[in-house]
């Protein structure tokens, strides 16, 4: 069950984007280690920056 919500929540960020989740939520976004929501959105930028020059 973890994992379908998992997924179902990265498929729904990535149509929607990270301005459609309330700012006061998407700063408590973590993995549970030690990347923050700063350093969640950096590596998100730089994957699509990546996917971009593939295309």
């Amino acid at each position: 069950m973890d994992t379908t919500a998992a997924m179902a929540g990265a498929i729904s960020g990535a149509y929607l984007g990270l301005d459609a989740i309330p700012r006061e939520l998407a700063v408590n976004l973590n993995d549970q280690g030690t990347w923050k929501f700063t350093e969640l959105v950096q590596l998100a930028e730089q994957c699509y920056g990546v996917q971009c020059k593939q295309t």
